[in-house]
Order: C-alpha cells, then sequence, then structure tokens
C-alpha cells in the first residue's frame, strides 16, 4: 500500500451461512479436495478469492472498480488497491459432502472413453468433488482505506448491500447451484483518521464496532433475465446414486439416493443440469441449432478469450421430506448379464430410493441470447412433462419419472409471468405477456 493516500479507515466484521453446498478447490491436496488450512485442517476461503468475489460484482454491474481495487496502466504505473480482504474462516464444525460426477460424451449420451496408457478405456470419467456442506458458516474481515476524495465507502457497501440480498455467489460450480450464502451480520468500524481519538483507536484497535446489518438497502437482481420455476412430484421412486450408505448391517442399502449436509434427500443442480442438457442437445440438433447451447452452457475456447460462461444455472432440489424418504422401503434387485440373460454369482442387491414433491428452479442470465436459452428449455421441460426425460439412474426399470404440476416463468426485468399447469392429463397455457411465445419465435428465427 505503498504511497496511497487515505484519511478514514472503515473496517467490516462480516458472517455468512451457506444456503447449499460450497466448492473451493484445493491447490495442495488432490483435485477432488476442498481447500484446508496447512495449520489447523480446517477448510477456509483464500483472501484472494473474497477479493475476486467482490470485484467480479463490480465488473458485472459498471462499477468503477480500479478506482477500490487499484489498477497497473499501461504507463508502468499503478494506483493501489483500498481494499484489503482477510481469509474466510468456518468458525463452527463444518461437514463436508462427496459428491460424484460423470464425464459424458455429449455425442453418445454414454460415459466417455479415454486414453490410458495407450489404452482405450473407461477411466477417470467418474470422479468425486468434496462440497462444503449446507448450513456451514464463515466469517472474514474487509478493512477500506478511503480518501474523501474517492469516496469509495458508497461502492463497497453497494457489494455489502448485494451479498444481503444473496446476489454473490462465492468458490466454483456456480451452474449447479452451489456457492449461494447468506448474509448473517455485518459490523462496522468507522475511524476518522484526522481525528486524534480515532487515530488512537485505530492503533489499539479500541472502538466499538457497529451492527450494519439494518442499514444495508435491498439490491435490484439485474444479472438475471428470467426465474424458471418447475413443481412436480415423482411418480414412483427416483434415485440419484451417492456414496455408499454410512451405515453398516444387514439392512444397509448398497445404494442410495444422495443426501446433502442436512440429510436432506436431493436432486443435485449438477445433475438435473445434465439432464436438461442432454435433451436441450438433441432439440437443438434436430433444430439445427447448435449454437443456442453453447451460448446457455458455455464453451472451452482454445485462447484465453475463446472461451465464455453460459447463462443458465440450475439449484439443488429437496425430494419430499426427510422422515418419509427415511421410512421407505428397501428395492431389491439382482444383475443380469446382459449377454447370457443369467443372473451374476452375488448379484443381489438393495438400493434406498427417494419420492415426494419436489421443485426445480432455474435461473437464464442477462447474456448469450437468454430467449433462444429459454426458448430451447422449454421444449426441454415439455418433454419431461410427458414422461420422455427421467432424472437420477433407473429409466429403465421406471424410477425417475417427475408428474409436473406447474411451469411458471418469470421475466425479471418486466416483473411478466407466465404459468403453464398440468391437471387430468391436459395442459393449460397463460401466457397473456407473450414470454413463452416471444422465446419460442426467437428460437426458430434462425430456422
Amino acid at each position: 500500500m505503498k504511497g496511497l493516500q487515505y484519511d478514514s479507515i472503515y473496517k467490516y466484521d462480516v458472517e455468512v451461512q451457506c444456503n447449499g453446498p460450497l466448492r473451493v478447490g484445493s491447490a495442495i491436496g488432490g483435485k477432488e479436495e476442498v481447500l484446508v488450512h496447512p495449520v489447523d485442517g480446517m477448510p477456509f476461503i483464500q483472501a484472494s478469492s473474497i477479493a475476486g468475489v467482490f470485484r467480479n460484482y463490480c465488473t458485472e454491474n459498471e462499477m468503477d472498480s480500479d478506482k477500490i481495487f487499484g489498477s497497473a496502466k499501461n504507463d508502468d504505473s499503478e494506483s493501489g488497491s483500498r481494499i484489503k480482504f482477510s481469509d474466510g474462516i468456518f468458525k463452527s464444525e463444518v461437514k463436508i459432502e462427496l459428491r460424484p460426477h460423470v464425464k459424458i460424451n455429449k455425442l453418445t449420451g454414454s460415459v466417455s472413453s479415454a486414453e490410458v496408457s495407450g489404452t482405450s478405456k473407461q477411466s477417470g470419467q467418474k470422479f468425486d468433488l468434496e462440497y462444503i456442506g449446507a448450513g456451514s458458516k464463515f466469517g472474514f474481515k474487509v478493512y477500506l482505506y478511503d480518501n474523501s476524495s474517492d469516496a469509495c465507502v458508497d461502492d463497497v457497501e453497494q457489494i455489502f448491500a448485494a451479498l444481503n440480498s444473496e446476489l454473490i455467489v462465492f468458490g466454483g460450480k456456480k451452474s449447479n447451484g452451489a456457492g449461494k450464502v447468506k448474509l448473517l451480520s455485518i459490523k462496522r468500524t468507522a475511524y476518522d483518521l484526522r481525528n486524534p481519538e480515532d487515530m488512537s483507536a485505530w492503533l489499539s484497535d479500541s472502538k466499538e464496532s457497529q451492527e450494519y446489518l439494518s442499514s444495508l438497502q435491498n439490491v435490484e437482481n439485474k444479472s438475471v433475465s428470467y426465474f424458471v420455476t418447475v413443481k412436480g412430484r415423482t411418480e414412483g421412486a427416483i434415485q440419484v446414486k451417492g456414496i455408499a450408505s454410512s451405515t453398516f448391517g444387514k439392512d444397509a442399502p448398497d445404494s442410495e439416493n444422495m443426501r446433502n449436509a442436512l440429510g436432506e434427500y436431493i436432486v443435485p443442480g449438477s445433475s438435473f443440469k445434465g439432464t436438461i442438457r442432454s435433451r436441450m442437445e438433441q432439440i437443438a440438433e434436430y433444430m439445427n441449432n447448435e449454437s443456442v447451447i453453447t451460448d446457455s452452457f458455455g464453451c472451452v475456447g482454445k485462447g484465453e478469450k475463446d472461451g465464455h460462461a453460459g447463462n443458465i444455472s440450475f439449484t439443488d432440489s429437496v425430494i419430499g421430506d426427510i422422515e418419509s424418504n427415511e421410512e421407505m422401503d428397501l428395492n431389491h434387485r439382482i444383475h443380469i448379464d446382459k449377454f447370457t440373460g443369467g443372473v451374476f454369482h452375488a448379484g443381489l442387491f438393495s438400493e434406498k430410493n427417494a419420492a415426494g414433491e419436489i421443485t426445480f428452479r432455474i435461473n437464464i442470465k442477462n447474456k448469450n441470447n437468454p430467449e433462444k436459452t429459454l426458448g430451447l428449455l422449454m421444449l426441454a421441460l415439455r418433454d419431461m412433462s410427458l414422461g420422455l426425460v427421467s432424472v437420477g439412474n433407473g429409466f429403465s426399470t421406471g424410477k425417475g419419472i417427475i408428474l409436473v404440476n406447474s411451469i411458471e416463468v418469470k421475466e425479471n426485468i418486466n416483473d411478466k409471468v407466465a404459468v403453464i399447469t398440468f391437471a387430468d392429463d391436459k395442459g393449460n397455457i397463460d401466457d397473456e405477456s407473450g414470454i413463452i411465445e416471444a422465446a419460442l419465435t426467437k428460437l426458430k428465427g434462425d430456422l
């Protein structure tokens, strides 16, 4: 901070809670592990990651990020950062979720193959990732070295207001619903260094902080174009396989539906994303409009600037209630050799499935032709409501079919709403605002 001029210092003590899973990758251990502190072995979030999240919000909302975070200019001179972050430290017991992921070949719809030691094998395509579980709390400190001539404090507190409105997401796997947090408390201590008493209090860290959460204003979510909500229930059983059961004994299932850190049976955002993406890709290929897929889900480019992020994101969906799912009987099955039709030796196995009401939530950001993404998404959801698309494994045995009750589309900017309801095997479309019609027209316009 050499050469930085400031006359005020603002210190913020922030505490947040994870609303869902949080993925912070490790640079020390295996790539599947979360980042842990080298001293106490507890998960933590690096200060640089928190700073990156805050700066990214500034950039996306066309704020002057250089004024707050500094910049390296073309003339080799630098403007220093006025803001400093501490690491995010978890304050209580942290539950870790281990979630399986699979790489899918988009052409065949099956697990991809990889070259291993010169031979083609199905290796490395299933992998597990650690996530910090929902309900975990962490805290961090922010210091702003402000100058009355620059007045950065209002901009910084706008970012805190966005955090309070749950618009800021931490960590990776954001499009799968990870990283959403809730601001629990924020305390502010203001030091006017032109005042001798405040100068002394800053040096001795003796000034009492003030609760500041109630002073933050609500921030409008301008980054999202459409909110899509699908409500329904499972027709029968559903299973998204999780890690092996933690219980032992003759009544322990060989596989069970995935659960989050709160014990809820869930369809992870990544699983539902994979299901919907697969259907959207099939429809886009049929319509000869595959560019909408890269708009929706992003692409990896050969150069640094060739790739881009997608505009659609999904969240975890809770299946029914914990008590009812805990009481479900085990489903016993046998492994059959698909070539001979015979039973594998020791082929009896058991499953613990889930069932009940379920709500899927999908957001489409205001970028990359969001109308086309919505149009293609509606066609995929139509197929799901017809029972042509299943969620999780076991479609051939009747699992994973969703009986859709309603699909609601809300246009964020104009607060327009369209609703499709299903009753008695019939669908009713209430689209007076023309949201769905406009999206489908936009999608078909390229044909």
